[in-house]
């Protein structure tokens, strides 16, 4: 059984760009983003990156990890033989583990400032797309809704419209190789806002429209495959925060998934309680929904 030092070890003694490159791999020039040696995608676009030292993603497959997990998915081997064939686990002193344990504490702190940078600045993005959007009553936003069945006291939600919303689906790289959001459809889109539990904003919730279809959601599909896209996108945090669609009062709280269905029980309820929506089961109910079996459906098909 080897330690997580052992294991640390082997992988910092690995050039993981070079190891993709021996699999294939095809960088841009001074890049760190090229074609993926797994799928082979990603020669114009930037599907496969190499994210740090440690880790790698392929937009195209979906797939990620270390320089373990790119070797095992390449070759079909274990995770022993995988780790193997990097280099033989060395046994390590007291000094030599205290010094990788600060390495794995400094990467750790590393990403998590990264991480939270990158929130801020997604954040602020879309908050501003936020403030530019304009009240919905009069737009395609309340005839969206109406044509949904909802109807009640439309002036007191707290929904708005953008006109000309992007649908941003991959990346690929502009004249002077920086990566860029791919755009695939623009057009009308309803807006709501991820809030904190302090008021703060945190992200935003759009569902772009088409009042041609049948249920007022535009039919988006991926340009390359043809896959029908989800109408929806959710930008920014969603943990501990909810969508504050109406401006009713606190006696009550009603929380469920989906604007459209909440307020469909609002529409039916027609009450001055607050309706908070969740961006998906996740949101609402915590990571319980993947982990907690539940109590009577054993499997999908009998919980409908």
């Amino acid at each position: 059984m080897l330690s997580r030092d052992q294991i640390d070890d082997v992988l910092d003694r690995v050039d993981l760009k070079s190891l993709a490159e021996q699999f294939g791999a095809e960088f841009r020039p001074r890049k760190k983003y090229g074609s993926c040696p797994l799928c082979g995608g990603g020669k114009s676009t930037t599907r496969f990156e190499i994210k740090d030292a440690r880790t790698w993603v392929c937009a195209a497959c979906g797939q990620g990890g270390d320089a373990i997990a790119l070797v095992r998915q390449l070759r079909g081997l274990s995770f022993e033989e995988a780790i193997a064939s990097l280099g033989a686990p060395q046994q390590l002193d007291r000094e030599a583990s205290e010094k990788l344990a600060q390495k794995r504490a400094a990467r750790q702190a590393k990403a998590e400032a990264e991480a939270a940078k990158y929130r801020e600045k997604v954040r602020r993005v879309n908050y501003q797309a936020w403030k530019a959007a304009v009240p919905f009553i009069g737009t395609p936003v309340e005839a969206y809704l109406r044509l949904r069945g909802i109807t009640w006291q439309l002036e007191r939600l707290r929904l708005k419209f953008a006109a000309d919303a992007p649908y941003f689906d991959g990346m690929t790289l502009d004249d002077v190789g920086r990566a860029r959001h791919v755009v695939i459809h623009r057009g009308p889109a309803m807006l709501a806002a991820f809030v904190g539990a302090d008021g703060r904003f945190l992200g935003l919730h759009r569902t772009w429209i088409d009042l041609g279809q049948p249920k007022g959601k535009a039919v988006i599909a991926d340009p390359d495959s043809g896959e029908i896209l989800p109408a929806k996108k959710m930008r920014g945090t969603k943990q501990g925060g909810f969508l504050d669609v109406t401006s009713g009062y606190l006696r009550s709280i009603v929380a469920g998934e989906g604007i459209e269905t909440v307020l469909s029980v609002r529409e039916a309820m027609r009450d001055e309680a607050s309706y908070r929506v969740a961006g998906d089961l996740g949101n609402l109910v915590g990571p319980a929904v993947e982990s907690i079996a539940h109590p009577e459906c054993k499997h999908a098909r009998s919980c409908g």
